[in-house]
């Protein structure tokens, strides 16, 4: 297969995904296996270092409404797999920077489906939720 095709494939992958994971709800319990903190761990990977020049900008963007949009399920920071994820990493410049853009753009990326909860903003509710006590997971 071509770049162009995995990357296609890829993204629309993660679109799925993110229309999925922005209703809010947990999923159950043993999708963690697959999708747990090795899941958290690409994402977060492939945001900060595009594994090609195809990339660069697209695939990693819709990751970050992906990342957002999984975020939304977990209410509790000692079980959030995706705080916890960022807080092992070394940084995250490019992580930042993106939700830094969405914020003053005031976009939410996981409003695909149009909000369902509206309690539930993506971007707002993680910067406003998770930064604040970040001391509290180590951070």
């Amino acid at each position: 297969m071509s770049s162009h095709s995995l990357n296609f494939r890829l993204r629309h992958c993660a679109l799925l995904l993110t229309a999925i994971f922005s209703r809010g709800e947990q999923m159950p319990v043993h999708y963690f296996d697959q999708l747990g903190s090795n899941f958290v761990s690409f994402l977060l990977d492939y945001i900060e270092a595009p594994p090609t020049a195809d990339s660069e900008h697209e695939i990693p963007d819709v990751f970050v409404g992906l990342a957002l949009a999984y975020n939304l399920q977990f209410f509790d920071l000692s079980t959030n797999v995706l705080v916890s994820g960022l807080a092992g990493r070394a940084g995250a410049k490019a992580w930042t920077e993106k939700i830094l853009l969405l914020l003053n753009r005031e976009e939410d990326p996981c409003d695909i489906l149009g909000r369902m909860n509206p309690e539930a903003a993506a971007a707002g509710g993680f910067g406003s939720g998770h930064y604040d006590v970040g001391a509290s997971v180590g951070v």
